[in-house]
C-alpha cells in the first residue's frame, strides 16, 4: 500500500496514519494465511506536483532536508 496526499500538513498525516492503521489490520487478518501486509509513505517527492507546495510547507516535509526519489523508494 502506498500513501501520498497533496495537500496541507495534517491532512497528509492524516491519511499516513489511515493507510498505516488500515495497514495493520490487513497483516492482523492475513498474518494466519502466511501473507504479509507492508507499508511504503515516504515524505514529499521532487515532481512537478511539488513545485507547486510552498516553501514553508516543503521544509516542514522534508524531514532529511531533501526530497525523496522514486529511485530511492524502491531500492
Amino acid at each position: 500500500m502506498t500513501a501520498s496526499v497533496a495537500g496541507y500538513e495534517g491532512q497528509i498525516a492524516s491519511a499516513k496514519a489511515g493507510i498505516i492503521g488500515m495497514t495493520l489490520v490487513a497483516a492482523r487478518d492475513l498474518a494466519s494465511k502466511r501473507i504479509r501486509v507492508c507499508t511504503i509513505a515516504p515524505g514529499l517527492f521532487n515532481t512537478s506536483l511539488a513545485a507547486n507546495v510552498r516553501v514553508d510547507v516543503k521544509a516542514s516535509l522534508e524531514s532529511l532536508s531533501r526530497c525523496a526519489t522514486a529511485v530511492a523508494v524502491t531500492r
